[in-house]
């Protein structure tokens, strides 16, 4: 597994438009995408098998890791935050990006369940953006000291239903319920 760290992100990168091409590429046609929101802007696509195809058991640990309480597991949008430093130079492999993204797989049976996934490195100022018409954002744990001071903050108030999921780098995913509003000096949540 790497270690997460926070990539250098392109100041050309228009943040909005990269979420809104890769959820309408998530969703497009009948196969099934997650996409990977590269430093630079660029989208990698990782295929999702078709829900008939898919492992029964990834199906069912994707159901209940997005919905423990019985909140919906489908048509949701997903957010991600993973490490994505070096993403397009592994794009070829799934094994190689899980070395990077050790989430991935709880991200191929979230979309396999016919949800729309995208994932990004969580880059301070891009972080509202990545929240902005979602409704359940995952974490890798290792990715949390990277996130602006009060993402939590920024998080509850732009997800549509606000429903934050850690995966952590034991392979454990847990829902955060408890979630404490940082304000930045001088901004109120």
């Amino acid at each position: 597994m790497i270690a997460p760290r926070m990539p250098n992100v392109s100041p050309r990168r228009d943040i909005a438009a990269c979420f809104a091409r890769a959820r309408r590429l998530s969703e497009s046609g009948p196969a099934r995408w997650v996409v990977i929101i590269a430093p630079d802007g660029a989208l990698v696509k990782v295929p999702v098998p078709a829900p008939e195809a898919a492992d029964p058991t990834l199906l069912r640990d994707a159901r209940l890791a997005l919905a423990p309480e019985g909140e919906p597991a489908t048509g949701q949008v997903i957010t991600a935050v993973n490490c994505t430093a070096g993403v397009q130079a592994r794009a070829r492999s799934f094994f190689r990006l899980l070395e990077l993204m050790p989430n991935l797989s709880h991200l191929v049976g979230a979309a396999c369940l016919g949800n729309v996934v995208v994932s990004f490195e969580g880059y301070p100022g891009d972080f509202p953006a990545g929240c902005a018409g979602a409704d359940v954002l995952i974490l890798d744990d290792g990715m949390v000291p990277f996130l602006q001071p009060d993402w939590a903050a920024v998080a509850l108030r732009t997800l549509r239903q606000p429903r934050v999921l850690q995966f952590g780098r034991d392979g454990l995913l847990k829902r955060l319920t408890r979630l404490v509003e940082v304000e930045r000096q001088g901004h109120s949540p």
